[in-house]
């Protein structure tokens, strides 16, 4: 991971652990769902905790969009993909 990301778009989040894997220094991550339903509350909740649990400050934000059809995600933004299986 480049020290100057910023932006980290997960595709297909599944739980929380995106959060501890990335640097202190990333601000923003964006999660895309696996399903056409969206993210679960579930795995919302796992990383709101796991955030506030770090306590790195990172913003997330939750795309209900599918990862393979992120159109409202301008690809300019993104620093870093991460695909966690």
């Amino acid at each position: 991971t480049p020290r100057s990301a910023d932006k980290v778009l997960q595709l297909g989040a599944q739980d929380g652990r995106i959060v501890n894997f990335v640097p202190r220094t990333v601000r923003e991550i964006i999660t895309s769902a696996c399903s056409t339903d969206g993210l679960d509350v579930s795995t919302e909740r796992q990383l709101n905790q796991q955030a506030s649990r770090r306590n790195s400050g990172v913003d997330i934000k939750f795309s209900n969009q599918r990862a393979d059809d992120l159109t409202d995600i301008p690809s300019s933004t993104i620093d870093i993909v991460v695909s966690m299986q």
